[in-house]
């Protein structure tokens, strides 16, 4: 494959990526999903593993959980986890702590979720229901 075929590919995930950002902060969950899982098939196909794949993987992660697939969400997240955690982001743990609890696994939710407190305060809660969240924080002061 030339260069210029892969940076076509990368910047049109770029722009899927940006465009997933949008349609998920306008609401339109099922059309972000779609351009996050197209963004980070075309940037796996060319730069697998990479600072950007990691990224999208975690966006992608973040727009599964907000659609209910949970199990699926564990999947993509898992590679790119350390790496979120290495430079201080707290949302593939997020990401983990909300599947993990969707799908009624809660005696594993203490881990995820206290690494996503310590990287992003509190404030983590507010990707949960807020119907979960007094749970939640039990569950972090039994830590």
């Amino acid at each position: 494959m030339s260069a210029d075929t892969s940076n076509r590919s990368l910047k049109r995930a770029e722009m899927l990526a940006q465009r997933a950002i949008e349609s998920g902060v306008a609401g339109h969950r099922q059309k972000a999903l779609d351009e996050w899982s197209l963004a980070e098939a075309l940037v796996a196909r060319h730069q697998a593993d990479s600072d950007f794949h990691q990224w999208l993987r975690t966006g992608l992660a973040d727009a599964l959980c907000e659609v209910g697939q949970y199990a699926r969400c564990l999947q993509v997240v898992a590679p790119a986890r350390a790496w979120c955690v290495s430079i201080g982001q707290p949302l593939a743990s997020i990401c983990v702590a909300r599947a993990l609890w969707g799908l009624g696994r809660l005696d594993q939710v203490s881990e995820p979720l206290n690494e996503a407190v310590r990287l992003g305060g509190m404030a983590v809660l507010e990707h949960f229901e807020p119907q979960h969240r007094p749970a939640l924080e039990a569950l972090l002061a039994r830590a």
